[in-house]
């Protein structure tokens, strides 16, 4: 079986400040770290808040089979 690679969070988060560092000098990987971990809280929410969404529309599609089955 072929298994593709997948990096973690911490490999990406780790490219992300070698990266930052190259391109705009050595801010320190606190800050860059810091400021990473921020867009992914920020990414983790959105992707959160789709699924919540997905949910209840799931939810009123289960609601709406349930009160067609009432009324037969």
């Amino acid at each position: 079986m072929n298994k593709k690679y997948t990096p973690t969070t911490e490999d990406v988060r780790k490219r992300y400040v070698s990266t930052r560092d190259d391109l705009w000098g050595n801010r320190g990987d606190r800050a860059y770290r810091m400021e990473f971990n921020r867009w992914l809280a920020e990414h983790d929410a959105k992707v959160a808040d789709k699924a919540i969404e997905k949910y209840e529309q799931g939810l009123e599609a289960l609601e709406e089979v349930i009160r067609k089955m009432d009324e037969d």
